[in-house]
């Protein structure tokens, strides 16, 4: 991603999964976020099934608080914001994005756009939506009591690959 950063030529950067989709217009809500004066943000989260378990989860992602931040949701942020905070951490392979979006939340007032994003529920579908949550959950929470980007690579291969 940080590679990405280096070929693209707007100031204002978007982050996606290759598995998700953008609410219609996305780009006309960032540009107007960012006349707001709004640094980064990402936009709720729904997934592409019927499954109420996702469905009730995906309701976390309205709520603007580091814990219920992750990839599936996008990433908005100004270059020279981004750079201020020296990119995604090249040694983070699992977590980069959480790892950068806790540097937003102590930098800047990171917004969670009304819109939503659709991200695909494949993968949940195909592991097991409440094992690979409870996995997930346990990364972020290694994370946030400061495991390092081994230990957290370690356990999502282990447990989520």
């Amino acid at each position: 991603m940080n590679i990405g950063v280096t070929r693209a030529t707007s100031n204002n950067l978007f982050f996606l999964h290759a598995d998700s989709r953008v609410p219609i217009h996305f780009d006309s809500l960032l540009i107007e976020a960012q006349k707001k004066g709004i640094e980064s943000a990402c936009f709720h989260l729904q997934f592409d099934s019927e499954n109420w378990f996702l469905k009730t989860a995906a309701l976390g992602s309205k709520w603007n608080h580091l814990l219920c931040r992750g990839g599936d949701q996008s990433l908005f942020v100004n270059r020279t914001l981004f750079q201020a905070l020296g990119g995604f951490d090249p040694r983070f392979v699992v977590c980069e994005d959480i790892n950068f979006i806790k540097k937003l939340y102590s930098t800047c007032n990171f917004k969670v756009l009304d819109q939503k994003i659709t991200t695909s529920s494949r993968r949940f579908l195909e592991k097991g939506t409440l094992r690979l949550f409870f996995h997930f959950g346990v990364l972020h929470a290694m994370h946030w009591f400061g495991f390092g980007p081994g230990i957290l690579l370690k356990y999502y291969r282990w447990n989520v690959r």
